[in-house]
């Protein structure tokens, strides 16, 4: 037994290491939890030398987090949250968060030592599902379904929030669900529209006439012909992908279906060529910036200050575009629906996962009722969901006579560490909360973004795949797209070599694998 643990720690070691050195060298295209910059604080809870002895009656979990912590409050085991949490739960939390980017690292000393962490936060779904597959963390589907035990889990957790870290009927880790989890919007120049006595585009079509005289109609009437019709990140296949998702969309190209008896990735479908043919007559006509290969996040917003693009797709807040210090965002901008999709139908972002992180227990830990006992109070639709948007209750918020929230104080940074998870609800109540926040004309974007949102289901369904690391699909697709959009080969002469070549990649392996896994459970 003692040579079998040890193996695992080893084995554990080894995937932790790989999946930091991934980490280190992928873009984000999502945006980040929400974390701070200022100094991190460590209370080293993984060392149970150090950890504080538990207080008489008082269960108390270790949680190892990845954030950051700004000025204001001292300590993270001794502090108002903790004490809230407590008095609400009888659960004392002590919370680890080294901070910055010594977290993998932590997390690697903590699992394969063995020291006493009852739960950790976790990013990345295939790192999650890994660890399951080796044996290392708690199945939490005997909890979460335990309607009498844990009755707001049960009750107030999306079933599709599970689906990402389900295996086999196994569930590996509590998601941190977002409220806005489909948060695309299209942007559209208000004032060039009107300028050029346009309508809102409505088809495919529609969206590229607008594009044209976006681009040749002198939109903002300066006399220089130096606009373009959209602005695009440099990712064309997945994430966010700014600007070209509003057609990969449009196109039917941006989910997984069942082809032929198999499980099929968008990006060798039909559909997908036609989108990147769509692209590339953008780019050969000069509506769309040509440059976008080099577009990063950084200099995607620094072209948007710019005033020079008169679409692209952004989150819902709009809180990185030039204007949205000014309180203009809504005044210069509309916000509108995806074009129709060439069948006449609506078209929807699609999304492979609704969730920003997640929490999971190692199987060293002897604490998971006490866990659920906390994630079950934050999941109750009511103390629960003002915790998670207001803070303390007589502290930072209070309600009126009238049923309204009053701001006492603003919520100190340390607070969305404490919350460790989240349902995802977006009802009347989130709304209203987030208004304390965002102007009201911005909060109602999250409708239109929810209107134009769809899980996809089938690809957030689909198990994990060891092999999948060793394969460069991402790579393939990514070489094959940018070509193909600046024109650099012809789509229709070299598409079949294209898919080809991403089936002998490990493409193929890799759909088997996840069709025999659909037709067993399906």
């Amino acid at each position: 037994m003692k040579q079998k643990k040890q193996r695992k720690l080893i084995a554990l070691l080894l995937v932790l290491s790989m999946f930091a050195l991934s980490a280190c060298g992928n873009q984000q295209t999502e945006e980040p939890a929400a974390k701070d910059d200022g100094e991190a604080v460590t209370e080293d809870v993984g060392n149970t030398e150090s950890a504080e002895t538990e207080e008489s009656g008082v269960e108390t979990v270790r949680i190892l987090a990845d954030f950051n912590i700004m000025d204001g409050i001292d300590s993270l085991t001794d502090n108002k949250y903790v004490d809230f949490i407590q008095e609400k739960t009888g659960v004392k939390v002590v919370m680890d968060s080294p901070g910055g980017g010594a977290y993998q690292d932590k997390l690697n000393v903590v699992l394969a030592s063995g020291a006493e962490v009852d739960s950790f936060m976790a990013y990345d779904r295939d790192l999650v599902m890994k660890l399951a597959n080796d044996d290392m963390l708690v199945d939490f589907a005997p909890y979460i379904h335990d309607e009498g035990k844990y009755p707001n889990i049960a009750t107030q957790m999306k079933p599709e929030a599970w689906l990402p870290v389900t295996q086999d009927g196994k569930v590996y880790g509590f998601p941190y669900s977002r409220f806005d989890a489909f948060h695309q919007v299209v942007y559209i120049r208000k004032q060039w529209l009107e300028n050029l006595g346009l309508e809102v585009p409505k088809t495919i079509d529609d969206y590229y006439n607008v594009l044209r005289a976006f681009t040749f109609d002198d939109p903002d009437q300066d006399g220089e012909d130096n606009t373009f019709g959209l602005l695009c990140g440099r990712d064309l296949i997945g994430g966010v992908a700014e600007g070209s998702h509003i057609f990969r969309s449009a196109f039917d190209a941006d989910s997984y279906k069942i082809i032929d008896g198999m499980v099929t990735p968008p990006e060798i479908t039909d559909n997908y060529k036609e989108y990147l043919k769509f692209m590339n007559k953008l780019v050969s006509e000069g509506l769309m910036d040509p440059e976008f290969p080099n577009n990063n996040v950084s200099v995607y917003m620094d072209k948007l200050k710019t005033y020079q693009y008169g679409m692209t797709n952004y989150f819902w807040h709009a809180n990185q575009l030039p204007e949205y210090d000014e309180g203009k965002v809504h005044e210069n901008w509309l916000s509108v629906d995806l074009p129709l999709g060439q069948d006449g139908n609506p078209s929807k972002f699609y999304y492979g996962s609704i969730n920003r992180s997640y929490n999971c227990t190692p199987t060293t830990s002897t604490k998971v009722e006490p866990l659920m006992k906390v994630y079950d109070w934050v999941c109750s639709p009511d103390e629960g969901e003002r915790w998670l948007y207001l803070g303390i209750e007589g502290d930072e918020y209070q309600m009126n006579d009238a049923g309204d929230v009053e701001v006492l104080k603003q919520r100190n940074s340390l607070h969305w560490m404490f919350t460790m998870i989240s349902p995802g609800i977006l009802n009347e109540n989130v709304k209203k909360y987030n208004e304390l926040n965002y102007p009201k004309e911005t909060v109602e974007r999250l409708d239109l973004a929810a209107a134009n949102g769809e899980l996809d289901e089938l690809r957030a369904s689909l198990p994990y795949y060891a092999e999948l690391s060793n394969f460069n699909l991402t790579k393939v697709v990514e070489e094959y797209a940018v070509s193909a959009v600046l024109g650099n080969v012809d789509i229709d002469a070299t598409w079949d070599d294209y898919v080809n070549k991403y089936k002998a990649a490990g493409g193929e392996s890799a759909m088997e694998f996840w069709t025999e896994y659909y037709n067993a459970n399906h």
